[in-house]
């Protein structure tokens, strides 16, 4: 991968600090709720469930958003990672305020579906849609938008 990188999109530490934590507040309401609230077995089973299950997702956030997003001439990657689609596929950028894009983000419209990919706070992919963004910085994916608009008009 010798490509050049045009510009790279990094996670904003306070906003994956602010996700984990408000994901790991959840976490503790529902095991509270498991254990001094709830008055059946059936609902304190449910609630403490889903207090380790929103706990463990939160955990998960905050490690897997600690990744980079670079853009190539030929391709949108993670840093050491998956190459999540080719420049030639991508046919719009949305980034508009009624667009269906990830907070502070972007959306691509890609010419053909890939697999299905999910990073929480980077980036999710679901057919022919590549949403990025969520706790990166909103004047990066802005840039890098303006960057993807520009390939595409060179083509």
């Amino acid at each position: 991968m010798n490509e050049d990188v045009l510009i790279e999109l990094h996670p904003s530490q306070g906003r994956r600090l602010f996700a984990a934590m408000t994901m790991g507040m959840l976490a503790m309401i529902l095991v509270y709720l498991a254990f001094l609230v709830a008055p059946a077995f059936l609902w304190s089973a449910a609630f403490l469930l889903g207090g380790l299950a929103t706990g463990w997702l939160g955990w998960w956030q905050f490690q897997s958003s600690a990744g980079v997003i670079e853009l190539t001439r030929e391709s949108v990657r993670m840093q050491n990672g998956p190459t999540l689609a080719q420049v030639a596929e991508i046919e719009a950028v949305e980034r508009g305020a009624f667009a269906m894009k990830p907070s502070q983000g972007f959306l691509l419209r890609l010419s053909q579906p890939l697999p299905r990919a999910y990073v929480p706070g980077l980036y999710w992919r679901i057919g022919r849609r590549l949403g990025i963004g969520g706790v990166t910085h909103a004047g990066q994916a802005k840039a890098m938008a303006q960057t993807i608009e520009a390939l595409l008009a060179e083509r």
